[in-house]
């Protein structure tokens, strides 16, 4: 019978690091792009538009900074 070992592998826990890193920066960068729209949208009385290019602006940094950050996690293991 092999033993058991309650002990996590390191490559796992550094697989749901960046997973969660991962997901932490593009829900972040959503959120902050969103947040802005509507200060804009609540200042110059534009309601949805800003909002809306918050919206987009804040997935394409978020999915540029997923990009980069997957990028460096390759290059690391190479």
């Amino acid at each position: 019978m092999a033993p058991t070992d309650k002990r996590k592998d390191p490559s796992m826990l550094a697989a749901l690091g960046l997973a969660s890193g991962i997901g932490l920066q593009l829900a972040a960068s959503v959120l902050v792009g969103l947040g802005l729209g509507y200060l804009a949208d609540r200042v110059f009385h534009t309601s949805p538009w800003f909002l809306l290019a918050g919206l987009l602006l804040g997935v394409v940094a978020g999915g540029y900074s997923v990009v980069r950050m997957v990028m460096k996690e390759m290059r690391r293991h190479e």
